[in-house]
């Protein structure tokens, strides 16, 4: 087992390796993998947070729009527009 103090000094090592805080390096990640989802799929946004490891909707909306600067449900409906755009140019 894994003691609280060997976390630790596991987290700071990374961040001494990559410069990037582990909480910050894993959200970023959560997000890219959140936004390829609402990209590609039909899924809610609350099945997508699950599915990126964010069991707090709320949170992963927070989370998501402080990286991206757009909420899941932004990026959804531009997404959309998006598509009508691009059907309406065929």
């Amino acid at each position: 087992m894994i003691s609280l103090f060997g976390i630790g000094g596991i987290i700071m090592k990374f961040k001494q390796q990559t410069g990037v805080p582990f909480v910050k390096y894993l959200n970023q990640y959560r997000v890219d993998r959140a936004e390829e989802l609402i990209r590609n799929t039909n899924l809610k946004v609350y099945e997508i947070a699950e599915k990126a490891g964010i069991q707090d909707y709320t949170y992963f909306t927070q989370v998501f729009r402080s990286i991206k600067g757009i909420s899941p449900s932004e990026l959804r409906r531009n997404k959309k527009s998006q598509g009508d755009c691009d059907e309406k140019m065929v």
